[in-house]
């Protein structure tokens, strides 16, 4: 009598990714039925492809595969089979810096791809040991320098992600004058990135503020990792003066009238008016002076009236009143 082979028949075995692309899925087969011995190809019908005996297969990365299975006679059967992706322990950690001085406090901030794993991992500072894990992962003030921190699951997957820690020398703040009415800020040290404060003014990024008064001034200093510092300088504020005369002679002395002392006012307006209210010259900053003329004519001895607009950032004073050129 010839008997007839029973169907082939395949109970398939997987195991998924550990980690997310670790590729170390596994799938086994168990064939029966058919005719020994069996042959398999993944992913392929080709004659070629097909590997006596191979029932297990290592190394898979996680997807959807066709595994086609042929017994002694010809006989073929197919499985599909899926290999589940790993647990992705992907992460980003950022050193955050936080002052209550002048030298910073750290942190590092753990963000992880997949926040549905949070309650299955454990993390750890420069260390793999599983001893050193924990479920906080709570790290401070780690030395300036390299580090890296440990993600670890419950399967066995585990990470590590490199991250520096920066060394900051102490902020430092001095105050200097170098030109009328300016105090300078002199800062060293902390992270760049400095907002200055002058007399409680906020003055952004720059570190030079023009006084208006004779004072105390404090000065404060923050820098982008939050750290401060605060001087205080006394100035003794001199203020604009404004001629009452002036002999335009050709001697030297007092042969152009000008306001003294407007260097800090860029913006300032100078009007100069005969008696009649005709604009005789107006003057800038960087005006030498009035030097008596108007369309090139030397004009008579006598009083004239000007008009000053300060039209400073903090100072919008306007000055009215009169001089007299002498002849």
């Amino acid at each position: 009598t010839i008997s007839e082979p029973s169907s082939l028949v395949v109970e398939v075995e997987t195991t998924p990714e550990i980690c997310v692309d670790s590729q170390d899925g596994t799938i086994i087969l168990d064939i029966t039925g058919g005719t020994a011995p069996y042959s398999t190809a993944l992913n392929s019908n080709s004659d070629e492809d097909f590997v006596l005996n191979r029932t297990e297969f290592y190394d898979m990365a996680a997807g959807n595969y066709i595994i086609v299975i042929k017994d002694a006679n010809g006989c073929d059967t197919n499985v599909v089979v899926d290999i589940e992706s790993g647990v992705n322990l992907n992460a980003t950690v950022i050193p955050v810096y936080e002052c209550s001085g002048d030298v910073p406090d750290n942190f590092v901030n753990i963000t992880l791809e997949d926040d549905s794993v949070i309650g299955d991992v454990l993390y750890a500072i420069d260390s793999v040991d599983p001893a050193d894990l924990q479920l906080n992962p709570d790290f401070r003030n780690s030395a300036p320098g390299n580090h890296y921190i440990t993600i670890a699951h419950a399967n066995g997957c585990f990470v590590t992600i490199d991250f520096v820690i920066e060394d900051f020398e102490p902020l430092t703040l001095a105050l200097e004058q170098n030109n009328m009415n300016e105090i300078t800020a002199v800062v060293e040290g902390g992270r760049e990135g400095y907002t200055y404060y002058f007399d409680g003014i906020d003055n952004g990024d720059s570190n030079t503020f023009y006084i208006t008064r004779t004072d105390t001034y404090e000065v404060r200093v923050v820098d982008e990792n939050g750290c401060s510092r605060v001087a205080n300088i006394f100035m003794e504020f001199i203020d604009v003066e404004i001629p009452n005369f002036f002999t335009p002679d050709g001697d030297g002395q007092n042969d152009l009238w000008i306001p003294r002392n407007i260097e800090q006012y860029p913006e300032i307006l100078i009007k100069i008016f005969d008696r009649y209210g005709r604009v005789v010259s107006e003057q800038s900053v960087d005006s030498e002076g009035w030097d008596g003329t108007y369309l090139d004519n030397e004009l008579p001895t006598g009083d004239y009236w000007y008009v000053v607009k300060l039209n400073g950032d903090r100072d919008e004073r306007e000055f009215v009143g009169h001089f007299t050129l002498y002849r």
